[in-house]
């Protein structure tokens, strides 16, 4: 009989289900988890695939020790969320098992089957898409240098350490490592995603949001008219 998500001692839906990826083409399980946790943790090739990543130890061992109920990397990875639940009766964690609960129950119930595998083959459903640039012409206070060009631009001009490269100017190591990632969102992306978020600097000004946006639709129509 398959396992119910309510059954888990601590369940987080988002290390099965949901990748982020940063401006410097990183991916990751959530957008929460703060930088000091290393993703990837591997030792693959810079050009890691979406297969690779959910493959990788880190992530296999994250999962592990979600579905036992804690451990090291659930401690260090969801560090934000242990904390707000000491304080408050909300967390994102609550609110990601909220979003399956009321407005995904159909995926809450293809996710509890896939918990039940072996867990090899990538389950992406929702993927939270930062591009490769940090363009943007607002300084809002409540942001920073990796999300704003024109804060980087300020922070350079006042000696301030460690600001990301500038502009629509990649962050990749290369224009052809965005592409190919942007690419290989197709095998895993396209059939199953339902969710996809576009963050990062000023999101519709910036080239490699359009560059995902017409693989997705090309792809999709392609099948369609097949």
């Amino acid at each position: 009989m398959t396992k119910k998500l309510e059954e888990y001692k601590w369940f987080c839906p988002q290390p099965f289900m949901n990748i982020v990826t940063d401006v410097f083409g990183n991916i990751k399980p959530c957008c929460v988890i703060k930088s000091h946790n290393v993703w990837p943790d591997v030792d693959w090739n810079d050009d890691l695939t979406i297969e690779e990543y959910s493959k990788s130890d880190k992530l296999k061992q994250f999962r592990k020790e979600i579905l036992q109920g804690g451990g090291p990397t659930v401690d260090s990875n969801c560090e934000v969320c242990i904390e707000q639940e000491k304080h408050s009766p909300e967390s994102h964690r609550k609110t990601y098992n909220a979003y399956l609960d009321y407005q995904k129950p159909e995926l809450k119930k293809e996710l509890e089957e896939y918990l039940s595998t072996d867990m090899d083959t990538p389950f992406v459903r929702t993927m939270e898409w930062i591009a490769p640039s940090n363009f943007c012409n607002l300084r809002c206070h409540m942001c920073g240098s990796a999300n704003s060009s024109s804060i980087a631009k300020e922070n350079q001009q006042i000696g301030h350490p460690n600001v990301p490269s500038l502009g629509n100017k990649t962050l990749y190591k290369n224009d052809e490592q965005a592409e190919i990632f942007i690419q290989e969102c197709d095998d895993f992306i396209i059939d199953n995603l339902v969710e996809l978020k576009l963050t990062g600097g000023e999101t519709l000004a910036i080239k490699y949001n359009y560059d995902l946006k017409n693989v997705l639709l090309i792809v999709a129509l392609q099948r369609i008219w097949i």
